[in-house]
Order: C-alpha cells, then structure tokens, then sequence
C-alpha cells in the first residue's frame, strides 16, 4: 500500500468519524426533546423509522454508484 493509500484512507476514516458522531448527537438530543413532548413508543418508532430511511438512502446510493459499495454487501 502506497503513502497515498495510506492518506486517503486515514482521511476517509476521519471524515466517517467525524459524520458518524455527528449523526449520533443529533439523534440523540432529537431523542431527548421528543421524549419530552411524546409519547416513548412514539419516539421508539420515529427512530426506527430514521434508521431505515438512512439505511435505505445508503443502498439508494450504492445502487447508483455514488460510493463504492456492492449491492450484494447488503442482501
């Protein structure tokens, strides 16, 4: 592996990073607000309803070839 595979791959790693806690944080404080003004079953479902619109924009994009990702990874 050459020093620029090796740097590309460090920056994507942090770039994931970084945009993997920052999804983390929004989620949970959403979850900390709605739980104040609905119901925990209500909130419970919105958050599976969230993770499954990402999951599904995820393979959305990997159908489409914007990241490099095999469809056959996710059935």
């Amino acid at each position: 592996m050459s020093e620029e595979d090796r740097a590309e791959a460090l920056r994507k790693l942090i770039i994931d990073s970084f945009t993997a806690m920052l999804f983390l944080g929004i989620r949970m404080n959403m979850g900390k607000y709605l739980a104040r003004i609905l119901s925990p079953l209500t909130v419970v479902k919105l958050g599976f309803l969230a993770d499954f619109v990402c999951g599904a924009f995820v393979i959305l994009l990997s159908a489409a070839n914007v990241i490099q990702i095999p469809l056959s990874v996710y059935f």
